[in-house]
């Protein structure tokens, strides 16, 4: 679910019930087991309550990084350098360098957020975790971090919806040219005249499977099932086509957290997705992007996502 979205959908019922006081959040009988509702409807009845919650958000260390390929990580980062550049209408040193400087402020809020979950405020969390960040990028949450100090600088612009998709365009357009050669086998430099979308979509897999090579995504998942290439033939009504692609804990999932709300994502998969559907002549019409956490707990605050969805409706 959307950030944003995720107290919303937890507080459906859960209002009225709190109004009946301290009684409603009383201990369960002996034995009997408190299911997610009970769980959610304690922690709410505690927040109007102005109660301590029940247990609070405590500090934990994050899943080890992953390594990635270091020469393509510098390449993707500086295809993201190029776009915010372009888009703020600098020099790309500029953006690396103004970069580099807001990495060590950055670092506290990112390395919360990794210890903490994405509401951060975690008990026993230390600010000086944030030095041990390096600035070469060496894993994940490096280039993790690398990303939020440069699409920070294009979302303290506030841009245009407008602006701010063509910087997308652009980005994705870059990512392009850098992954095709690496996709195994490299993607043409033109696709097929009316190409069938189920080809497009192996297109799509071979650029997520370059992620994953280059260390971006632990995972993905590309769900095609409503593809019909008769319908797509069509070109009509009836063409627009669903697809569904989760993104195992993406390199940018921190840094999408802390720029969450805006109309700035530093997400890199999306983005080369649409540029490599443009490129073979389909439309993006709809994009919808979530985050995932797939383990209940019952602090909603403790929110540790861990995938991203993205839903893509695509036309020819």
């Amino acid at each position: 679910m959307r950030v944003s979205d995720l107290l919303t959908s937890r507080r459906i019922f859960l209002l009225a019930a709190a109004s009946s006081g301290p009684a409603f959040i009383a201990p369960p009988p002996a034995h009997a087991a408190r299911g997610a509702a009970e769980l959610d409807a304690e922690f709410y009845a505690r927040s109007l309550l102005r109660l301590p919650p029940s247990p609070p958000v405590a500090a934990a260390p994050p899943p080890p990084p992953r390594p990635l390929d270091e020469p393509l990580a510098a390449a993707l980062l500086e295809s993201a350098a190029a776009a915010v550049a372009e888009s703020l209408g600098v020099e790309i040193d500029a953006v690396t360098q103004r970069a580099a400087a807001l990495r060590p402020s950055l670092a506290v809020e990112y390395e919360r957020t990794l210890s903490g979950g994405a509401f951060g405020g975690a008990s026993g969390y230390e600010a000086s975790s944030s030095t041990t960040r390096a600035t070469r990028i060496r894993d994940q949450f490096d280039f993790d971090l690398a990303l939020l100090a440069i699409f920070s600088q294009l979302s303290s612009a506030r841009p245009t919806a407008e602006r701010a998709a063509a910087a997308r365009a652009a980005l994705g357009d870059r990512l392009l040219a850098q992954l095709a050669p690496r996709c195994v086998p490299p993607l043409p430099a033109a696709c097929r005249a009316g190409a069938p979308l189920s080809e497009l979509c192996g297109g799509l897999r071979r650029l997520l499977a370059a992620l994953q090579s280059a260390g971006y995504l632990a995972s993905y998942k590309l769900d095609d099932t409503d593809v019909d290439d008769a319908l797509w033939r069509r070109a009509d009504d009836l063409s627009p086509t669903r697809l569904v692609v989760t993104l195992g804990e993406p390199a940018s999932l921190g840094a999408a957290l802390q720029l969450n709300g805006g109309r700035v994502a530093p997400g890199l998969a999306a983005p080369v997705l649409a540029a490599y559907l443009r490129s073979c002549g389909a439309r993006l019409k709809t994009q919808e992007e979530y985050f995932i956490d797939d383990t209940y707990r019952p602090n909603p605050l403790e929110y540790r996502p861990n995938a991203v969805v993205l839903e893509l409706t695509v036309a020819p």
